[in-house]
């Protein structure tokens, strides 16, 4: 969740880079489903419906890009009839949501999935207090129902069936690591939104963009899945995870919030303590890490190298993006501006690393670059945009509890 807490001194707001990374032909795919957007919040009728689309999906796209991982297809198996005696046996899927539009509990009975889909629910409602958005997903649980008599090889049948089928849907065919079916989205309504995820927030505006990143990560099991909670040490709150310790250089703090069964009781809140910064993954530049539980006006945050290291501890495989040449950026940051005649000046007359050079330059650091910098002053990159207990055959549906995390607006 994003809370905007509202502060004295406004920080500059980081402008976006574009995140590029070439997509192999195998690997997942987020699928944004807008089913149960019923406030019509993403309509493409509305100029402001259409630009969070656009944002929402570029977003989607962004962690399509990085996400290696293979899942399996889900399919709920067809009914199985003996041939030689009077048994069927039918299977059924059921995954407990939260509806994006109301907040209210939705189930999804047999949901298909393509081979590599990570389906993803988006909506928006009015979303009490400094909230403006919450992100998460679920646990789905399955049964079958068995009834009659079958032969012994019959038998056999239907329990290799039941092993793929719970799997596919359990582990999307993955041996470890966090793996799930999708997850759900809900955006406030009420928020100043930029919607535009290719141009930078106003200092008024809450960065939709931003949003979608950080609550987009959530949906793929950060903060609240299991995986998540059993790499969360007490006395303080920090994360073991060993890519994310690598990163950070140490157990990585957490953000606390009071219980909900014991308000003196505080509790991880499923994200980064405040003010705990990366470099934006793929590139170079600092900012605070996307995954900690605030965004301020005006501001964008992308993904971090240590929210990526966070997934990579989860299970998921990623590969860094690409961050397409800017000429003249020469402290990589996404735009062409005075900071970066500082890096030239500092640099000139020497053979130390320029980032972003003209490719028709060579040599040491000279007056050339001078030049390229005048040429291609302003320039940016438009932001892109940036376990579970099986039960027994014929056992009730298990409908597990939904981990939605929340973004704060500061």
């Amino acid at each position: 969740m994003i809370h905007p807490r509202h502060r004295i001194a406004r920080r500059l707001a980081l402008l976006a880079i574009v995140l590029l990374a070439t997509r192999p032909a195998a690997a997942i795919d987020i699928v944004i489903d807008y089913t149960y957007d019923s406030s019509g919040f993403f309509s493409s009728s509305t100029a402001n419906g259409s630009k969070a689309r656009a944002a929402l999906e570029s977003a989607a796209d962004f962690y399509s890009g990085i996400l290696q991982d293979t899942f399996s297809a889900v399919q709920t198996p067809a009914p199985f009839y003996s041939q030689v005696a009077s048994g069927s046996v039918i299977w059924t899927s059921q995954i407990g949501v939260l509806h994006p539009a109301t907040g209210n509990p939705l189930t999804l009975y047999n949901l298909s999935l393509d081979a590599n889909e990570y389906r993803i629910y988006a909506g928006a409602r009015s979303i009490p207090g400094p909230t403006i958005g919450f992100g998460g997903t679920s646990s789905p649980g399955w049964s079958r129902t068995p009834n009659g008599s079958f032969s012994s090889q019959e038998i056999d049948q239907i329990e290799q069936i039941t092993d793929d089928f719970v799997d596919a849907l359990l582990q999307r065919g993955e041996s470890s690591g966090f793996a799930s079916w999708g997850g759900y989205l809900s955006f406030d309504t009420t928020a100043n939104w930029n919607y535009d995820h290719t141009k930078q927030p106003a200092a008024n505006q809450t960065d939709f963009y931003s949003t979608a990143i950080h609550e987009l990560a959530h949906a793929l099991g950060y903060g609240g899945s299991q995986e998540w909670v059993d790499l969360v040490v007490a006395n303080p709150y920090r994360f073991d995870g060993s890519a994310s310790k690598a990163e950070y250089g140490g157990r990585v703090p957490l953000d606390t919030e009071p219980s909900s069964e014991n308000p003196n009781v505080d509790v991880p809140s499923g994200h980064w303590l405040d003010q705990t910064t990366s470099r934006v993954y793929g590139g170079l530049a600092s900012q605070e890490a996307s995954l900690t539980p605030g965004l301020l006006g005006g501001e964008r945050k992308l993904l971090t190298a240590l929210d990526a290291a966070a997934l990579t501890d989860l299970g998921w495989s990623l590969v860094e993006p690409e961050v397409p040449l800017l000429v003249g950026d020469y402290n990589n940051n996404g735009v062409v501006d005075a900071a970066d005649f500082t890096v030239w000046r500092d640099r000139r007359g020497t053979s130390y690393a320029l980032p972003n050079r003209d490719p028709a330059v060579g040599g040491v650091v000279k007056t050339a670059d001078y030049d390229a910098w005048v040429s291609h002053f302003g320039d940016t990159l438009p932001g892109l945009a940036q376990g579970t207990s099986v039960p027994e055959p014929g056992a009730a549906l298990l409908i597990a509890s939904a981990a939605a995390v929340l973004l704060r607006r500061r």
